[in-house]
């Protein structure tokens, strides 16, 4: 087997174990994080959804805990570019992170 095919077959075994693990970094949202966040459980289920399928796709998700809920609406502009956002995914993907954000101070 040429070194080539063993690379590509080695990927397809190893890329989804990593965005399974990936994922399970993510919160799955609940009716109580939908009620804190005043936002549908179903808007912050789309909202990882998209951030998971738009994200992922050039670097491993940070975890919603990574920035404050005021400091992710930038760091979402910053990427929406590269990501090819829309505006109807940029705000669910924000809804969602902020939804798990880091409760302390603006750290980053």
């Amino acid at each position: 087997m040429s070194r080539a095919v063993s690379f590509v077959a080695l990927a397809a075994v190893v890329a989804p174990l990593a965005l399974a693990a990936c994922q399970s970094l993510l919160p799955v949202p609940t009716a109580g994080d939908a009620a804190r966040s005043n936002v549908t459980v179903e808007r912050l289920a789309e909202g990882r959804t998209r951030y998971t399928d738009k994200c992922s796709s050039c670097h491993a998700p940070f975890a919603p805990s990574y920035l404050t809920a005021a400091a992710w609406p930038k760091r979402v502009d910053e990427m929406a570019g590269p990501a090819h956002l829309e505006p109807a995914d940029r705000e669910l993907i924000v809804a969602y992170l902020q939804a798990f954000a880091d409760k302390g101070s603006a750290r980053r």
